[in-house]
């Protein structure tokens, strides 16, 4: 809700205060943690917690746009349509610090400024808002743009987490054949989102120069 009508607002300063609250976090990083272990009662617990949450968060933005109609879409919304690769390099940094933090709770400081600099929340009710206007392409890429930051997230947490040795050593063959299967789906995952989103900051970085060569032929003009 604080997400949503910070979105609706336009309003950047109650939108990081989304940001700070990041209740998608903590499951994504026990997800990780989850994979390293082979702990499926970790792993159910999370991913119970993700697909609420996500449900919750677009059906949120659905009702405030329902409950606040509008003509268009505010800049804030629409950002978060226009994903590209350089969101998911954040999302991996941003998941491999956070379980730093967590491993070192000296550093647990650095947990809000890892939240905003991942914005789970705002693009995740940025959809629903879309939908509710029913803006598929706004809707879609800022879908796009969550499930990016879900899988980039989950997979930094765990090679931080395995990196400090929290990988159980006794893991059964099944076990550890269903995790490798797992982090192989996630990997081929941002594999597959990097076409996509490289494309859209191709396109992006057209759209700056076409508009930069704008401005002087305008000048010359005027």
């Amino acid at each position: 809700m604080l997400a949503g009508l910070g979105l609706l607002q336009n309003s950047v300063a109650v939108i990081i205060g989304a940001m700070l609250v990041a209740p998608l976090m903590t499951p994504l990083i026990a997800t990780g943690l989850g994979l390293v272990q082979g702990n499926f009662g970790l792993l159910k617990t999370a991913a119970n917690s993700m697909w609420r949450g996500v449900a919750v968060g677009l059906f949120l933005g659905f009702l405030l746009r329902v409950i606040i109609p509008g003509s268009e879409l505010t800049h804030e919304v629409e950002s978060r349509g226009s994903a590209n690769i350089l969101d998911l390099f954040i999302a991996f940094f941003a998941g491999s610090a956070a379980a730093y933090a967590m491993a070192r709770p000296k550093m647990s400081g650095a947990l809000p400024g890892v939240a905003i600099a991942v914005a789970l929340v705002p693009p995740l009710t940025a959809s629903g808002i879309a939908i509710g206007s029913q803006d598929w392409m706004i809707a879609l890429g800022a879908f796009i743009l969550l499930l990016t930051n879900l899988v980039m997230i989950v997979l930094g947490s765990a090679m931080v987490f395995r990196l400090h040795g929290l990988k159980t050593k006794d893991m059964e063959e099944g076990i550890a054949l269903t995790m490798k299967r797992i982090f192989t789906g996630l990997i081929g995952a941002g594999v597959l989102a990097m076409a996509p989103l490289g494309y859209r900051l191709i396109d992006q970085v057209r759209e700056g120069q076409s508009k930069s060569a704008a401005f002087p032929l305008a000048e010359e003009l005027w």
